[in-house]
């Protein structure tokens, strides 16, 4: 899915970002020519910025993949960050630092409750609450002139930050999956999330704030290995004047 926005400020017109969310990486069962699609897709489209939005693993015994998968995605834009998922944070035995180190050596910055800034942007990612841990910025925080992005696995988090006065211009979300299988003209059967089906993915606007929430339907596959009508999607953003007859497409 490809969505355009008009930049809230001048200095964030042009630029691009990638969203990969839900992996589930492990080199068996994830299919080359989609990891190939994928990495493609986003070459073409040149982003400043790629980031990841959580569950990039499948399991703990295949750590050792994701460092050289990272590498690749790092080679096609000059910056790169990730948030954890329920996926990592599931895996209690495994220690903050550890990820940290995994994600480092792929050259991508794992975000755990923390910052990262650019000229044009303030990007907050907020690690998933899997373990009971929510930190979310106040609306105070952010640096004043810049894009101010949320960047948290679930959409419930971006929907609690948002109740909380967090004040982002636009929220990174997967997890759901788009609810995996969805039958024509209802729906996802049903979405991992404590709203249901409302924010199983796409494109969303707080119509007074004018936050935008987006919530992708994700790349792998976690226990349930099938999808039924619910494609794979990866989230590609542009700041930049809107297409006509809207302000995202």
């Amino acid at each position: 899915m490809r969505c355009r926005f008009a930049p809230p400020f001048p200095a964030a017109a042009g630029k691009r970002i990638a969203f990969v969310s839900d992996l589930h990486y492990r080199a068996s069962s994830f299919p080359a020519p989609r990891l190939e699609a994928i990495l493609g897709a986003i070459r073409d489209f040149s982003p400043d910025l790629i980031l990841f939005g959580g569950d990039t693993v499948f399991d703990a015994e295949t750590l050792d993949e994701i460092p050289p998968l990272l590498e690749r995605f790092a080679a096609l834009a000059p910056f790169r960050c990730a948030v954890t998922g329920n996926w990592e944070q599931g895996k209690t035995w495994i220690p903050k630092r550890e990820w940290r180190s995994v994600f480092l050596a792929g050259g991508v910055e794992l975000l755990l409750n923390e910052r990262f800034r650019l000229p044009w942007l303030d990007l907050y990612g907020a690690e998933d609450p899997a373990r009971g841990e929510l930190a979310l910025p106040a609306g105070e925080d952010w640096e004043a002139g810049k894009l101010r992005i949320l960047l948290t696995h679930r959409p419930d988090t971006a929907i609690i930050a948002e109740g909380r006065g967090c004040a982002f211009h636009l929220a990174f979300t997967g997890h759901t999956h788009g609810g995996q299988w969805r039958i024509p003209l209802v729906g996802a059967l049903w979405s991992h999330s404590l709203y249901g089906r409302r924010f199983d993915s796409g494109c969303f606007v707080n119509r007074e704030s004018g936050a935008r929430l987006i919530v992708g339907r994700g790349l792998g596959e976690g226990s349930l290995p099938l999808r039924f009508c619910c494609p794979r999607e990866l989230m590609l953003a542009e700041f930049a004047a809107p297409a006509a007859g809207g302000g995202a497409s």
